[in-house]
């Protein structure tokens, strides 16, 4: 199945928001524990606004134009002795293989606009999504025990 990208956009934060709450009300029932894992989400308000806001997010839509999948990221300078890296704080996604479609998307991406390495936590696939002990991705290495790096250019 393709998928098409589109760019996140501060209008979208509801959506995003809809769209986490929705899977949330299916894994947990209880609404007090449902509204603490809300607050210590990676997809709360304010990291959305923070991150919508930047233009390096995006979501992942089917042929219906549905929203199956989306990440949350920004770009960093100068870390790693690189001089830029795209952090992915969160992929939220319905299945393993959107999520999956979608973290290719923010290495294309990566590497479209010349930033030489991906960072991504181990972690950032938990919670419903999918959970990866190796990278699904070639071109990667484990570093610091919970981040995976991905390299985007030869250097």
């Amino acid at each position: 199945m393709q998928l098409q990208p589109v760019v996140l956009i501060s209008a979208d934060i509801d959506r995003i928001f809809d769209f986490e709450m929705r899977r949330l009300e299916q894994e947990i029932p209880d609404e007090d524990e449902r509204m603490l894992a809300q607050w210590k989400s990676p997809w709360r308000r304010e990291a959305l606004e923070h991150y919508l806001k930047l233009g390096w997010s995006m979501s992942m839509h089917d042929a219906k134009g549905e929203m199956v999948a989306y990440f949350l990221a920004q770009p960093f300078l100068f870390i790693r002795c690189q001089t830029q890296t795209l952090w992915i704080e969160h992929v939220g996604g319905t299945t393993e293989a959107n999520c999956l479609a979608a973290l290719e998307v923010a290495v294309r991406l990566a590497r479209d606009k010349h930033l030489q390495r991906v960072l991504v936590q181990k972690q950032v696939f938990a919670g419903g999504d999918f959970i990866v002990s190796e990278s699904p991705l070639k071109n990667s290495m484990t570093v610091a025990d919970q981040l995976f790096e991905i390299t985007t250019t030869k250097g």
